[in-house]
């Protein structure tokens, strides 16, 4: 089950058959995950998965451990943060980039972050969890959330459920107007398409998620595509990674935003 990604990319896994969480292909602990997250350094998928994360894994925050290394196995929280360990990416930099693709620049680590009381860093993971739980309630009762009802393949966009209909009334909120497949460059295809913010709301989040299926209508991944301070009456032009080569159509499952 995939529960978002570390800020390099790589995505953060929990196997419930054995219980074990991964960065990657590095086997990491709850307390690494939790302070992960209270440093800001993982991209949930979804408000839901932070909400199940604070629920099910509860146990008292420790000093966030060293950074895993791909492929590496964990560390233990008392050790010593690894000169080639990944650290937190520089300010303004996307917080999104595909495992296995290339990024555009390379940063030199930055020295490990001083060290911090446990009791600062148990209110910190308290606070993120309170922020995230009113997150979640928010975009619970938001008409912002819509699920658009068509499924793409990889020739055309969604198509409308009832061509013949007449044009229904715009819808309120954040709407995706349209989305299709894209070949680009490498092989490496995307899902692009359009949201409108038909609110008088400032979004200071906007995140598409999307459902991957292969020709026999299996789902065989999920990706998705994330903006900030979408201003209203706004258009996004979003643009989302395939990364399962069996996939020859998607579902846009919703758009939300808070």
């Amino acid at each position: 089950m995939e529960l978002g990604k570390y800020f390099d990319g790589r995505p953060l896994t929990y196997d419930e058959s054995t219980g074990t969480f991964r960065v990657g292909e590095a086997a990491v602990s709850a307390e690494q995950v939790r302070g992960y997250a209270a440093a800001a350094q993982i991209t949930w998928a979804n408000p839901d998965m932070a909400f199940w994360f604070g629920r099910s894994f509860p146990g008292s925050a420790v000093p966030s451990p060293a950074q895993p290394a791909a492929g590496a196995a964990p560390a233990t929280p008392a050790a010593a943060p690894s000169a080639t360990a990944p650290q937190p990416m520089p300010p303004g930099q996307s917080q999104y980039t595909p495992q296995g693709y290339p990024t555009q620049r390379q940063y030199q680590p930055a020295a490990p972050p001083p060290k911090k009381s446990k009791v600062g860093i148990i209110i910190a993971v308290i606070a993120v969890v309170l922020v995230l739980c009113s997150c979640v309630a928010i975009v619970a009762n938001s008409p912002s959330s819509n699920t658009q009802p068509g499924t793409s393949t990889g020739t055309g966009s969604t198509s409308p459920a009832n061509p013949g209909a007449a044009a229904p009334a715009a819808k309120k909120g954040l709407v995706v107007t349209e989305s299709s497949f894209l070949a680009g460059e490498y092989g490496i295809r995307y899902v692009t398409g359009t949201v409108v913010n038909n609110s008088d709301k400032n979004y200071g989040y906007v995140q598409v998620a999307i459902n991957l299926y292969d020709a026999q209508g299996a789902q065989v991944g999920s990706t998705m595509a994330n903006i900030n301070n979408l201003a209203p009456g706004g258009t996004w032009k979003f643009k989302a990674p395939i990364l399962e080569e069996a996939c020859t159509s998607f579902k846009v499952k919703d758009v939300t935003g808070f």
